[in-house]
C-alpha cells in the first residue's frame, strides 16, 4: 500500500472502456449525442443544480439521439442511462481522490499500483475501465452532475473548445 517503487501501468495494453460503458445497442456516438445534450441543458439552466435531470431533460436528450442518429428510444429506456453515467461520474472521482491514483487531465491517463486497482476492481468492478485512463466524458459529467462545479460549467466547456481547437489546429489558424 506504501509502496512508491512501482512500474506504471503499460500505455500499450489498456482495457477497452467500451466494454465498461456500452452495448451493441448503445455506443460511443450514442453516449456523446446524449451527453451533449445534457450538458447543452445544463448551460440553459434546465438541469438544476446537483446534476437532477428532469423528464423534460431526459426526454430532449433522447430527441436529440435519435434525431442525429436515427433511432427510436424512449426517454423510459434511457432512464438508465442517466444512472450509469452518475455511476461512471461517482466512480472516477472517487478513484481520482485517492491518494495512488496519479490522473493527468491534459492526456487523461491514470497511474497506480496494480495492488491499488486489484482491491479497486474487488470493491467496484467499473473502476477497471479507469485503470489506465480516464472517463472520457469527464469535464462534461463533472458539469452535469456536480452542483459545486455549476457555477463553473462555462468555463470548463470554454477550456475543453480550446483544447479541441489547439489539438485539432484551428487554434493556431484563428489566433
Amino acid at each position: 500500500m506504501g509502496d512508491r517503487n512501482y512500474v506504471p501501468n503499460p500505455p500499450f495494453s489498456p482495457p477497452r472502456q467500451h466494454k465498461f460503458f456500452y452495448t451493441p445497442v448503445w455506443t460511443a456516438a450514442h453516449d456523446q449525442v446524449f451527453i451533449d445534450s445534457l450538458w447543452d441543458q445544463t448551460m440553459g439552466g434546465s438541469i438544476q443544480d446537483g446534476g437532477v435531470i428532469s423528464d423534460e431533460a431526459l426526454q430532449r436528450a433522447t430527441e436529440q439521439v435519435n434525431l442525429v442518429l436515427k433511432e427510436s428510444f424512449t426517454a423510459n429506456q434511457n432512464r438508465p442511462r442517466v444512472q450509469k453515467l452518475r455511476e461512471r461520474y461517482e466512480t472516477f472521482r472517487y478513484l481520482i481522490s485517492c491518494l495512488e491514483v496519479y490522473w493527468d487531465r491534459w492526456d487523461n491517463t491514470t497511474t497506480a499500483p496494480s495492488a491499488f486497482w486489484e482491491r479497486m476492481t474487488l470493491a467496484n468492478p467499473l473502476a477497471k475501465a479507469y485503470e489506465h485512463f480516464g472517463d472520457p466524458n469527464w469535464t462534461a459529467l463533472l458539469a452535469i452532475l456536480d452542483h459545486l462545479v455549476y457555477p463553473t460549467v462555462l468555463m470548463l466547456r470554454l477550456e475543453h473548445m480550446s483544447m479541441t481547437m489547439e489539438l485539432s489546429g484551428l487554434w493556431t489558424t484563428m489566433a
